[in-house]
């Protein structure tokens, strides 16, 4: 195990002699008696810790830490000064410095030894935390890979529809989710889907809701089979596990839309410039509503009809007053007529341009289906 390595600066060399003498068994020393020697020395030393004279030719102890700082990033710094007049306000200047400790000479071999004891003790702390972060944002980068693989993609074709998503967290990991699949006899199936809180706990339960959504592939994505599975998947979970859903069948060749919306009133079926939006069928789905039901409704599907869906994201967006960009906003991103990733676009740019610089409160996620341009 490598020693650490300590610079000691000062035009003493009775001061240097007796730090040698002390220090040098347990600490890999560089002893030098101005700030130009220990500058030049400094980069291929690498010193963990400098413990400096504040009275100095060529220039004082805070000049000199100030360099060593900029030069050795995360360098520790003990100032020492053998002058009885003015000591609070170079305490005071040391501490803004961000030095370790400052000292007055002649010190307590004791304290010196105590001291170093200390430093090496928190160097250690600081190293293991470090360690431990670096640790936790490489399980954060993995675990935001895996929700991002959980996504379908940001566009697909299927049962004669085109799809698009955006998915924007406003944490590394969100609550938010969207997928769709292929129905069967030409229909296709829809969710997005908005989960309690953020964080690692917020994705773990996306995962259960994809889960539950390609497990009703049985009963051929039927909206209410989707959205009893997860209701009944929810069983046995904390009461403040719950999510809102609005799951959707689209048969293109029958003509009509069926949905689910547990308490996600965030849809509109678009038809030229109509906007009919789709209400909540019931509840959101938590476990403290275990035996709620998932009413299923059915609405006319037109072939040049679209299917807009969102979560609460859009409309809570605030701005620096605190005022909501709101349903009315999104509205009338939809006045003109543009194609399925330019509409999104617009939402988003329109959403952006209300906060401003400030950070989203709460993940966003856009869903729009309809015929291929």
């Amino acid at each position: 195990m490598s020693r650490p390595r300590v610079l000691v600066v000062d035009d003493e060399p009775g001061m240097l002699h007796a730090v040698r003498r002390l220090l040098e068994r347990d600490y890999e020393l560089l002893c030098c008696p101005t700030p130009a020697n220990a500058l030049e020395s400094a980069a291929e030393f690498a010193p963990e810790l400098a413990m400096l004279d504040i009275r100095l030719p060529q220039a004082d102890g805070f000049d000199l830490m100030r360099r060593l700082q900029r030069l050795i990033p995360g360098i520790d710094v003990i100032l020492m000064t053998g002058s009885i007049t003015d000591l609070d306000s170079k305490l005071i200047r040391s501490l803004r410095g961000e030095a370790f400790f400052f000292l007055q000479k002649p010190f307590d071999r004791e304290l010196l030894l105590t001291l170093l004891t200390r430093w090496q003790e928190r160097r250690r702390l600081a190293a293991e935390n470090h360690d431990y972060v670096a640790r936790l944002e490489e399980e954060l980068r993995q675990a935001r890979a895996f929700q991002q693989r959980m996504l379908p993609g940001d566009a697909a074709r299927l049962g004669g529809l085109a799809l698009h998503g955006r998915y924007v967290p406003c944490e590394s990991l969100g609550g938010d989710f969207y997928d769709w699949a292929d129905a069967g006899d030409g229909a296709t199936a829809l969710l997005i889907a908005d989960v309690a809180g953020h964080g690692v706990a917020a994705a773990m339960l996306t995962g259960f809701v994809k889960a539950s959504f390609h497990a009703a592939h049985v009963d051929g994505y039927a909206p209410t089979s989707v959205a009893t599975r997860v209701r009944d998947g929810l069983r046995g979970l904390d009461d403040g596990c719950f999510v809102t859903l609005l799951s959707a069948r689209i048969d293109r060749r029958a003509g009509r839309l069926e949905f689910v919306s547990s308490g996600h009133p965030y849809g509109a079926v678009l038809r030229g410039r109509q906007r009919h939006l789709l209400d909540s069928t019931g509840p959101l789905l938590s476990p403290a509503f275990p035996d709620v039901g998932c009413d299923a409704v059915t609405v006319p599907w037109e072939r040049s009809d679209r299917l807009l869906l969102w979560t609460d994201g859009i409309e809570e967006a605030a701005d620096a007053t605190g005022e909501l960009f709101g349903q009315d906003r999104l509205l009338a991103c939809l006045d003109i007529d543009l194609g399925h990733p330019a509409l999104l676009m617009r939402i988003e740019a329109a959403v952006q341009a209300f906060v401003g610089q400030r950070p989203l409160r709460d993940d966003y996620t856009l869903v729009i289906a309809g015929p291929p341009a």
